[in-house]
């Protein structure tokens, strides 16, 4: 009997620890996977002009994304139930659950579909995006997802300022919170030589990856972890890449959806800084002359602060505006804190000015404050003189 018990005992205990690493077993098995399964590409049949014309063997060479039809969006396949609701939970399973671990193997036919219904669940973690189609090349993959990222507007108005694509190849990027990579998968499209994406959350990380390895997206590494870590790491080192492979100084820094989720915008601004000359980024602000209705909330509190710590830099003083997450809905996108502090529009203009930014350039919008969680916009800022013309300004605030 008591042997019978011991054994019972450490059934349980092998249990538990299997349940509470299996995420992380999962996402090693995607990532070794995207990094070794090597597949003959193949040019698709697009010829490509002067302006698009790529030197690499790439799936992608020469084809107008913008061309390009979506999937079906708003609908997907019943996701794996067993492997959601492990990914979805923050509790260890109990070893009395019902379901056996065979639960979690896929016995259906291999597919790029199958991946992709991986996050089908629209209560939990869930495609955002939806994908691409290359008739002949790429199936035609179905997502719960809405937002064509992967053509984005207002990564094409990043493009048209910088000059065309034709001033992007070569590049390298560090993008923060890429979300799903659909924004990495564009700047590959249009000859960046290489993107390196940082993300903290367990499940965009691995919906990165599953972008990377449907879309053959050469040219992008994806990292798990913190990006604010990495970056305070890069403004005290000397040489030109860290351990873990990321460089410590990029031509591009994309920030799209990320600094209205930062507890202290302006250091983040100032660490973007010292890894790269050229910012892009779209979030939302603080409305001070027509108040968005999300600004009503009792939980906003307003805080002039003031950051004397930063190397190199006087000091700033500015207002923030926190406001607080639901952070138990299981389909939150926000930051690693339970809040965020806002800024103006013309504070983060401030900001930019202090990091070191010279000029910049804002997407138009004639309706910036529509969208539901806050007034938006859209800007890029360099350090030094980007193409002649109208679209960049002089930043002298």
């Amino acid at each position: 009997m008591r042997a019978r018990l011991m054994k019972s005992t450490l059934a349980q205990k092998v249990t538990k620890l299997f349940s509470t690493l299996l995420p992380l077993l999962l996402a090693s098995l995607v990532f070794f996977h995207s990094q070794n399964g090597q597949t003959q590409r193949t040019h698709p049949t697009v010829k490509p002009s002067s302006e698009t014309a790529c030197k690499r063997d790439d799936l992608w060479c020469g084809v107008d994304i913008t061309a390009l039809k979506p999937g079906p969006s708003g609908t997907g396949n019943k996701p794996y139930a067993s492997l959601a609701k492990r990914l979805n939970s923050q509790e260890v399973v109990s070893s009395d659950e019902s379901e056996s671990v065979v639960s979690l193997y896929h016995k259906g036919f291999p597919s790029k579909q199958a991946a992709v219904d991986l996050f089908q669940d629209i209560n939990g973690t869930h495609w955002f995006s939806i994908w691409p189609t290359l008739p002949g090349k790429l199936p035609t993959l179905s997502s719960v997802g809405s937002a064509g990222l992967y053509a984005d507007p207002r990564m094409l108005w990043f493009v048209k300022i910088m000059g065309g694509r034709q001033n992007l190849a070569g590049k390298s990027v560090f993008e923060s919170g890429p979300l799903e990579c659909h924004h990495s998968f564009f700047l590959h499209a249009h000859g960046v030589a290489r993107v390196d994406a940082v993300e903290g959350n367990v499940g965009c990380y691995i919906r990165c990856l599953i972008t990377k390895e449907v879309l053959k997206v050469s040219s992008l590494n994806v990292f798990f972890g913190d990006f604010i870590t990495f970056m305070k790491l890069a403004q005290k080192q000397k040489s030109r890449t860290i351990e873990e492979g990321l460089l410590l100084k990029y031509d591009i820094a994309l920030f799209n959806g990320v600094l209205y989720h930062m507890a202290d915008p302006v250091r983040v601004i100032a660490y973007l800084a010292t890894i790269s000359d050229v910012i892009v980024c779209w979030t939302q602000y603080w409305n001070e002359e027509e108040p968005h209705a999300i600004q009503s909330r009792a939980a906003y509190v307003s805080e002039v602060v003031t950051i004397d710590d930063m190397p190199g830099l006087g000091p700033f003083t500015t207002t923030y505006h926190k406001h607080y997450y639901d952070i138990f809905n299981k389909a939150h996108m926000g930051g690693q804190e339970p809040f965020a502090n806002w800024q103006t529009n013309h504070e983060q203009f401030r900001t930019l000015k202090w990091a070191g930014y010279k000029f910049y350039s804002v997407l138009p919008d004639p309706q910036p404050c529509v969208h539901p969680n806050g007034c938006q916009h859209n800007f890029a800022a360099s350090k030094k003189p980007q193409q002649d013309g109208p679209d960049w300004k002089w930043l002298a605030l």
